[in-house]
């Protein structure tokens, strides 16, 4: 139901599997994990809002996402 599709995404906010990246206050690119074990992370879902594509930033989300898996 969709309240539990909240609830899962919620959840999913608090473990720290989704990121954002805001230019001017406004949520231009996202990536997430899809899967996640103590060793390893599956990441996807990576978007970046066409009108701020090649400016680096979906690799800085990909950077953030890496780096923090690592932790």
């Amino acid at each position: 139901s969709r309240g539990d599709r909240h609830k899962r995404y919620l959840q999913e906010i608090e473990r720290q599997w989704h990121w954002g990246y805001k230019v001017s206050g406004k949520l231009v690119s996202i990536g997430s994990f899809n899967a996640a074990t103590k060793s390893t992370a599956q990441i996807g879902g990576v978007y970046t809002d066409a009108n701020f594509r090649r400016q680096g930033i979906s690799e800085a989300v990909m950077r953030k996402l890496m780096n923090d898996s690592y932790s």
